[in-house]
């Protein structure tokens, strides 16, 4: 969480305090004391507006980003790739059988699997990559600067780790995932969301989850 409204909301009292304490001739013992009440006070609504800021960017469930913020954020990450001439992955990852997991063995164990599933992601990206909700049972992952021989491996490893979680915790969990990378598969966001869909589709369709094509 970002400390925007803390420094914000802090700068602006103590440079309020500031231009006060220059501008009378004789500084009361209760000014400054009132100086540090609103001081402290900005910090708390500032932490507020903090809070409120990333949690609105935020899924509730398994915290990490949302849809929301990624339409904010993928199109910039996209712009800075055109501009350092740099590749984009985005990886389309499916719960496979989510459905049939929530009807049989209720919501709250969904709701974990889908926990478990962003810890499995989140591990295998950096502080320049980015994990999305997407909607339901369905997340981007999205890389930055890795080329397909790269975008291959990381797949694999995702297998890997969700086999590893399947057989530790005894869940039964698969994932298909598609993969379409800037700028060979395209050249908008629109179109690499479109086309990284399509990809895990036929994927799950295909019943061979670890696929590339």
């Amino acid at each position: 969480m970002r400390y925007t409204g803390r420094i914000t909301f802090c700068t602006l009292m103590i440079t309020s305090s500031v231009t006060h304490f220059f501008l009378v001739d004789q500084i009361q013992p209760l000014a400054i004391i009132f100086s540090i009440f609103y001081t402290v006070l900005s910090w708390i609504v500032g932490y507020s507006y903090d809070k409120y800021r990333f949690l609105s960017y935020r899924d509730p469930l398994t915290m990490v980003y949302n849809r929301r913020y990624g339409y904010k954020v993928i199109p910039k990450m996209l712009a800075k790739a055109t501009r350092k001439k740099e590749s984009l992955a985005i990886f389309n990852v499916d719960v496979d059988h989510f459905k049939y997991i929530n009807d049989t063995y209720g919501h709250q164990y969904g709701d974990y699997i889908l926990k478990e599933i962003c810890k499995v992601l989140s591990s295998k990206t950096s502080n320049r990559d980015l994990v999305i909700r997407w909607g339901g049972d369905e997340f981007l992952v999205i890389y930055q600067n890795i080329d397909r021989e790269t975008a291959g491996k990381l797949v694999h490893q995702l297998h890997e780790s969700v086999d590893e979680l399947t057989t530790d915790q005894n869940l039964n969990i698969q994932l298909s995932i598609g993969i379409a990378i800037f700028p060979e598969d395209g050249k908008t966001v629109d179109k690499l969301i479109s086309l990284s869909d399509e990809k895990m589709y036929e994927i799950k369709a295909s019943s061979k989850g670890s696929k590339i094509d």
